[in-house]
């Protein structure tokens, strides 16, 4: 069979719809086949799907062809087998008589040597010509259509039906519909089970040697095309998705080479959309198809089908993950296929599906989650073919004019380079054009950031590409660092270890006299068998891809840096755009920043500052502040630019506000330097600048105040400055009061303190403090009386702008009216829990004194409690059954502390009064600073019962490590 694939494709592609034949007995088609053609397509055909279900067709077109035509010729046998789907699914007999004797005599015996065919299906049509005028004519009509009826139709079926040329016909195209419909549907299922038993013989026989993909392809085509014709685009999708199946387990089958393929005119451009790209003979291989060709051919068929469904969304997703998959298959043969082919073929193939799928879609017909998961797919598309396309222009010389940004650095350093068996060599006559990348190369200087920040580049390659490059040319040794790097010392490129500065002077000196010759055909002659520059590499690169790209487009925006950058930019405003419109809008807003990139390069500052605030926004709502220390600064310097004083100002001082350890002590001070000095300097129309991120309260951790009866209590407020150097606050004006925990009253009924000078004014360099009155409530409520578990501390102070980020989350203080929406009060809140006194203890809790060689981070210590008996618990007074045992627990923050040893056990403690017992615990401090040491408590005994004596400390200051000499270098 596979002889017949040129002949089955000539024929498919000549056949796109149902065919129907007509037997004009009595020469009448000249007369009703343009009424017939009229009254096309089939408006409601139901038909049987593969698994025997009603389908209901709209539109099903019908090509009606006389059995005298060329096309509908007998042929052998096997050839009707193999081509059965062309074959007719209806025979229209035509006729007309007005003499009953003619008709006995002359047409009855020929209409019954026509329809004695059973695998026929055929009905009668009877054309009356009579004249409604003319009676005898219009009796003998009826008498001929009537005896028809009667020698050809059935009880079981209808196959007669009457056309009357001059009179009504509006029923008669009705049953004439029926009629053609339910002979489609018998031809229909017997084509099929025919179809199926012989596709079901060949698949047994797969794993036998003298099986033929070859063979079964036809039959599943066949197959998959008659659904195809008959508009049950289902079926026809489902047989190539168990052809693709098939195919890709003879593939894959060990034991047998095929070749993959590839090596074509205009492989490079992907035939993902255009099944008619390549005829099937050129794809055969053996008894089977090249992997390159039509694995592009089924998928093209699949969206073909997918789109009559209008399901360009099941294209698109259809359509990444095969370009991903492909992409591997392409990977694994790399080292046979022509250079960058992986790389281009992606590239193309993406745009394809995405001009095609966008062009198919239409808004607001599917579902919304739909829609969005269509555009998140396409934002994955371009964001794909946007990657594939900066790797090309990486290879021939404009990484330089790649923003190495966090995302594009993440991308490609990901990213193998091409792996070709031998990397392409310099053209002879290219010298001038090595001269030229080579200016370029030396002119490209990285471009410093505003206030002077210093950062490292980001990597855009996975390794270094002169290596790499140079290790796969033919016949040429690897050289030593100096060769490779052409002698430079200083030049440093990508994330490798030849790169990297920091390379020990002890393994450069081991690696200068290691060489290392590969065997090669020998296509580079040179007679200093040297290592290639990297602006020879770019230039072979470039000219080897002129050999590989067969897109005059996609050669053109590769063609120079300006069309680099256009493409780029489009590119990424696709994906950017699409993804906005997707789930994903946080992947748009980063690529925002890519494009803000570019325009800033090309001075359109005012759009680079609207694409940086999106960014920026993003970062600080999900407090990447590492992402957004890349990028504030860029948004910083188009504000300066611009002179938008308010918006440079408050950028200086998000600056100042993110994490001390994104940037230098010289860099922040430079930062607060332009704050001050625009502050200072006389400003035509003054703003208000929020700095409530570096200026704002904190209150001290510690455990519970101790409060008795007419004892006064300590409660720290601080007022903190994030600012790197000190600054001068005029005033600080603020308001504070109590809301008191259940068991403590005010002194005053307003919560207020007792001082009588609030709002309060805080100058610079004072302290000021704030005295509450608060007594113990006589009777404490319990159970669902409880209204407060802790006191709350309030402070109402003021701050112009918006307030986004800082050490707490300020709330209004009151309803305020739209006029007042720019002046609005916050209020800091801090909890503090107030324990009420014991007054009758039963056990005392006493934290020994630490170590006075102080506390450092890593060195283990002892913490101790003592714990005393003061009198016998009663039995209401515990839920301890042992009073000898008590249970005891040590919280402690596992950040800050690394507990060795038990947390929660059991200790002996005699009944007797006065008896005691120490607690120790081994733990090691992990942090350096005050933290809160871990605290034991009794959580078989009430708080009530117990008291503290000694208290432990709030806080403890830890040290920093000692300095390991390990890691020191004596100075010579």
């Amino acid at each position: 069979m596979a002889n017949y694939l040129a002949q089955f494709q000539t024929i498919k592609n000549s056949c796109d719809r149902i065919v129907a034949a007509v037997e004009d007995v009595s020469d009448l088609w000249p007369t009703v086949k343009e009424l017939f053609e009229q009254h096309q397509p089939l408006k409601r055909a139901v038909l049987t799907n593969k698994t025997r279900n009603p389908v209901l067709v709209e539109n099903l077109p019908v090509e009606f062809i006389l059995t005298t035509d060329a096309r509908l010729r007998s042929r052998f046998p096997h050839e009707q087998y193999l081509y059965w789907f062309r074959e007719p699914y209806a025979t229209i007999v035509l006729v007309t008589c007005e003499d009953l004797d003619e008709f006995k005599n002359i047409l009855k015996p020929r209409l019954k040597l026509i329809v004695q065919n059973d695998e026929k299906e055929w009905f009668i049509v009877f054309v009356s010509k009579a004249h409604p005028s003319n009676d005898q004519a219009t009796k003998n009509a009826k008498k001929v259509y009537a005896k028809l009826e009667v020698d050809f139709s059935s009880k079981k079926r209808e196959r007669c039906c009457k056309l009357d040329i001059h009179g009504p016909d509006a029923n008669f195209w009705e049953d004439l519909e029926l009629k053609i419909t339910e002979c489609i549907r018998n031809t229909l299922d017997r084509r099929v089970q025919f179809y199926e038993d012989e596709i079901r013989k060949l698949t047994e026989q797969r794993f036998m040697p003298i099986w033929n993909f070859c063979n079964f392809f036809i039959l599943k085509e066949s197959l998959a095309f008659i659904f195809e014709i008959a508009h049950l685009h289902e079926d026809a999708l489902r047989e190539y998705d168990e052809l693709e199946l098939c195919y890709l387990e003879t593939v894959n089958m060990p034991g047998k080479q095929r070749e993959f393929g590839g090596f074509d005119s205009e492989d490079d451009q992907a035939a993902l959309l255009k099944p008619g790209s390549k005829p099937l003979t050129q794809m055969v291989h053996d008894d089977s198809f090249r992997e390159f060709d039509f694995r592009q051919y089924l998928f093209a068929c699949q969206s073909r089908l997918l789109f009559k469904l209008n399901r360009p969304f099941e294209v698109s997703s259809r359509g990444y993950s095969f370009v991903i998959s492909f992409a591997k298959a392409l990977t694994f043969h790399e080292s046979v296929l022509p250079f960058c082919l992986r790389e281009v073929w992606v590239l193309t193939a993406c745009l394809a599906l995405l001009d095609a799928t966008a062009s198919h879609h239409n808004d607001g017909i599917v579902a919304p989650d739909i829609e969005k998961e269509f555009y998140r797919l396409q934002g994955d598309l371009y964001s794909l073919s946007r990657l594939k396309f900066m790797r090309l222009g990486y290879l021939i010389g404009y990484g330089t004019d790649i923003e190495k940004s966090p995302l594009n650095s993440a991308c490609l350093s990901m990213l193998p380079w091409p792996k070709p068996a031998v990397w392409p060599s310099l053209p002879p006559d290219a010298s001038s054009e090595v001269l030229e990348k080579e200016k370029t190369l030396l002119q490209a200087t990285s471009r410093t950031k505003h206030f002077g920040i210093q950062r490292k580049p980001l990597p855009l390659e996975p390794s270094v590409l002169l290596r790499v490059a140079n290790r796969r040319r033919a016949s040429l040794s690897t050289g030593n660092i100096s060769e490779i790097f052409d002698g430079r010392p200083g030049f440093t490129e990508g994330s490798g270890l030849e790169a990297s500065p920091r390379t020990p002077s002890s393994l450069k000196v081991q690696a200068a006299p290691m060489s290392r010759t590969n065997s090669s055909p020998g296509n580079f002659e040179s007679p200093l068998d040297r290592p290639m520059r990297l602006a020879e590499i770019f230039v072979a690169a470039e000219h080897a891809l002129r050999l590989t790209i067969s897109d005059h487009d996609l050669l053109k925006t590769l063609s120079s840096v300006q069309d680099f950058e256009h493409k780029y930019l489009n590119l990424t405003k696709g994906a950017a755009e699409n993804y906005h419109r997707s789930w994903w809008k946080r992947h748009g807003v980063v690529l925002d920043g890519e494009i803000a990139a570019v325009c800033f390069k090309h001075g359109k500052y005012d759009l680079a500052a609207n694409s940086y605030e999106k960014v920026c926004a993003l970062y600080a709502g999900e407090r990447w502040q590492d992402l957004l220390a890349e990028v504030l600064p860029n948004l910083a310097e188009c504000q300066k630019i611009l002179n938008d004083q308010a918006g440079y100002m408050s950028s200086c001082v998000r600056l100042l506000s993110l994490d001390k350890s994104l940037f230098s002590s010289k860099e922040r001070q430079a930062f607060q330097s332009e704050v001050v000095n625009i502050a200072h300097s006389e400003m035509k129309n003054p703003v208000p600048l929020d700095v409530s991120s570096l200026i704002t309260f904190s209150g001290n951790t510690g455990p519970p105040l101790q409060l008795s009866d007419g004892d006064p209590g300590n409660l720290s407020v601080t007022v903190w400055s994030g600012f790197p150097d000190d600054i001068t606050l005029d005033s600080l004006i603020l308001d504070a009061w109590l809301d008191l925990q259940d068991g403590f009253v005010h002194g005053k009924s307003d919560g207020r303190p007792t001082s009588t000078f609030f709002p309060l004014v805080v100058s610079p360099g004072s302290r000021a403090a704030v005295v509450f009155s608060i007594s113990i409530e006589k009777t404490m409520p319990s159970g669902k009386d409880l209204q407060l578990p802790e006191s709350i501390l309030n402070i109402k102070y003021e701050i112009h702008g918006d307030r986004a980020a800082g050490a707490h989350n300020p709330v209004d203080a009151a309803d305020h009216s739209v006029a007042d929406a720019e002046r609005r009060d916050l209020v800091f809140k801090s909890a503090i829990v107030l324990q009420r006194p014991v007054l009758d203890p039963c056990l005392t809790v006493g934290f020994l004194p630490l170590p006075s060689d102080g506390l450092r981070v890593g060195k283990l210590i002892t913490m101790q409690w003592r714990v005393e008996r003061l009198k016998e618990l009663k039995g209401s007074e515990s839920v301890e059954k042992q009073h000898d045992e008590v249970l005891y627990e040590v919280n402690a923050n596992s950040e800050n502390w690394m507990i060795a040893g038990r947390k929660r056990g059991y200790v002996s403690l005699s009944e007797e009064q006065g008896s005691r017992v120490v607690i120790s615990i081994l733990c090691v401090p992990l942090v350096a600073g005050y933290v809160r040491p871990p605290q034991l408590g009794l959580p078989n005994v009430e708080e009530a019962n117990v008291s503290s004596n000694p208290p432990g400390p709030h806080l403890v200051c830890v040290l920093p490590p000692l300095l390991s000499s390990s890691y020191c270098v004596p100075v010579k």
